[in-house]
């Protein structure tokens, strides 16, 4: 990750251009990409300049800004639960993220680096701006749905719609919370859930079970897509596990999931072949994300050394007040299989880590 100085360099001048030969989406999926890096960096900017105006990592509070001015940065928070932050790949806290209030789910940054979507602890579907401005809701709150891996929140490439789950559902909203639309049809007693926006725009994959389902998603469970504008679904996986949670390679040509049992992340085709173990025996892998140029996947593991034998713990899990289980966010690097676990804890696999830039991850922290 880059220094602060050269971080502070890469936003004071210009970025070169460099012409495209490829075809409309492959240029289409770089302006995405680009965006999200320069809309991370920026942020980081921010951060960098109020660091070195106030000599210290603590920031204090002040009224709001005009929309066109840097608004003020909150304190880094130490103690848990510690909300949402930027978070290096060495495990840097790169900044404090205000206005995700406490005990939000599925945070996702926009494909431009200026919005985060995320559920707000009323259910409701809600966005801000990555500096804390400009909080809205878009969709209300809507009956909760019980089970692991089921909430997850997915922006259109071009960032003009986002997908979710709802009444045990896919739905598609514009950005301004306008055109509400349940994209899936579920059967009787099961439900589609985890959408995932293809980086052409053409397709969402999501995961279809059983609405009664035990931790980590029914038996039953099996990767889908379906057209971003309706359609018939196509399914993936008959792999007679419970497969839950896709995410697309930045080149849409693979898609990531977690399956079990065991518990692995399997790597297939876009089209369901040829898949594959990528991460070791050892781990307990949840929610998983690609990283902007392809070569890393973030996702959430279970410590081994989390279910504590002492009396006070009572032999269980490492949980928040609220119950919910403890998990790691760690690195997978593609190329090599080396993964990195970082000093981050987040509350439940619904808070999968959302990619700011190709070395910068948001987080919804617990610890």
């Amino acid at each position: 990750m880059p220094d602060v100085r050269e971080i502070y360099d890469m936003v004071t001048r210009q970025a070169p251009h460099q012409p495209n030969p490829f075809d409309r989406q492959r240029a289409r999926q770089a302006r995405v990409a680009r965006n999200r890096k320069w809309g991370a960096i920026a942020l980081t900017a921010v951060l960098v300049a109020s660091l070195t105006a106030y000599g210290a990592v603590q920031f204090s509070r002040s009224e709001p800004t005009p929309a066109n001015q840097p608004s003020p940065s909150v304190a880094i928070n130490p103690t848990p639960p510690i909300g949402a932050q930027l978070i290096g790949l060495d495990g840097t806290v790169v900044g404090q993220i205000p206005s995700v209030p406490e005990f939000s789910e599925a945070p996702e940054i926009s494909p431009d680096g200026q919005l985060i979507a995320f559920y707000s602890p009323t259910g409701a579907l809600d966005v801000v701006g990555i500096d804390g401005t400009g909080e809205r809701e878009l969709v209300s709150r809507d009956t909760f749905m019980l089970g692991d891996a089921k909430y997850a929140i997915s922006w259109s490439p071009d960032g003009s719609q986002l997908a979710f789950t709802r009444r045990e559902n896919i739905w598609i909203v514009n950005a301004d919370g306008s055109n509400l639309h349940a994209l899936t049809q579920s059967g009787p007693a099961t439900g589609n859930y985890h959408p995932a926006w293809s980086p052409d725009g053409s397709t969402i994959a999501y995961w279809h079970g059983s609405i009664d389902s035990p931790d980590g998603g029914p038996d039953d469970a099996e990767i889908y897509t379906i057209p971003a504008g309706g359609g018939r679904p196509t399914r993936l996986t008959h792999d007679d596990a419970g497969s839950i949670e896709p995410a697309w390679s930045p080149d849409g040509k693979l898609i990531v999931y977690r399956t079990a049992p065991p518990d692995d992340l399997i790597v297939m085709q876009a089209d369901g072949s040829d898949s594959h173990r990528v991460t070791p025996d050892w781990m307990n892998p949840w929610a998983p994300a690609w990283s902007p140029d392809g070569s890393r996947i973030a996702f959430l593991n279970y410590r081994p050394n989390s279910l504590r034998a002492d009396s006070e713990a009572g032999g269980r899990w490492n949980t928040d007040p609220l119950g919910a289980p403890l998990l790691d966010v760690v690195v997978l690097d593609v190329a090599t299989g080396r993964v990195t676990k970082l000093d981050v804890q987040v509350a439940t696999d619904n808070n999968r880590p959302s990619w700011a830039s190709d070395d910068v991850l948001l987080v919804y922290r617990y610890g």
